[in-house]
């Protein structure tokens, strides 16, 4: 029997490349609609975490209605979510996002990291360049969540809740040319997933 992470996807370009990658890590990866449930999580046994694998399209209403809320109450499994997939969790959770229902084209903006200590960015840089968008949609995070990095008018770059081993990245990860993305994974995967470490 073989640990697995559950992928909803919310559309992300890089989502094969993604469950590649995870694969790598030495998981099996159930890759799942939206809106698939907590309780069908929980009745796997393999199930060790889940990600939420946005994409750079702001959050639809029905995004948010598709989600089961459970995945944050009940589960008490890491999950990582991306994108649109973190503006849907915030407000599934009780931040405030304001879904704008239109596309932008994502920008080019500096990430500045605040804690190089542990979570997703634990070893990594503390500068980078990043395609950030659709964080100005999200104005008010869930209670107990922190920002871990940011950049100019980018606020919620990266955010998390420790205790509840909930973690956010407002950009895409590119595994295959982006040594960010493979990093944020590695951590998530082996260092938080599989050792516990928040």
């Amino acid at each position: 029997m073989a640990d697995k992470i559950y992928v909803l996807d919310f559309g992300n370009q890089y989502l094969s490349d993604i469950v590649d990658y995870i694969k790598q890590t030495g998981y099996q990866v159930e890759t799942v609609e939206r809106g698939y449930t907590a309780a069908s999580i929980l009745a796997d046994a393999e199930a060790q975490a889940v990600v939420l694998l946005g994409g750079y399209e702001t959050v639809y209403p029905d995004d948010i209605d598709q989600i089961d809320p459970n995945l944050f109450k009940k589960l008490n499994l890491p999950i990582l979510a991306t994108g649109r997939g973190m503006q849907a969790m915030i407000h599934i959770l009780g931040g405030t996002v304001t879904p704008v229902g239109e596309v932008h084209e994502p920008s080019p903006a500096q990430l500045t990291v605040h804690n190089l200590e542990s979570g997703l960015f634990k070893g990594l840089m503390n500068q980078y360049e990043v395609q950030l968008g659709y964080d100005a949609a999200v104005s008010k995070l869930p209670e107990d969540f922190v920002v871990v990095a940011n950049g100019p008018n980018r606020p919620y770059g990266a955010i998390e809740n420790k205790a509840q081993k909930i973690y956010g990245v407002q950009f895409e990860l590119n595994v295959k040319e982006d040594t960010l993305a493979q990093g944020i994974l590695s951590n998530f995967c082996e260092q938080i997933v599989r050792e516990g470490k928040v």
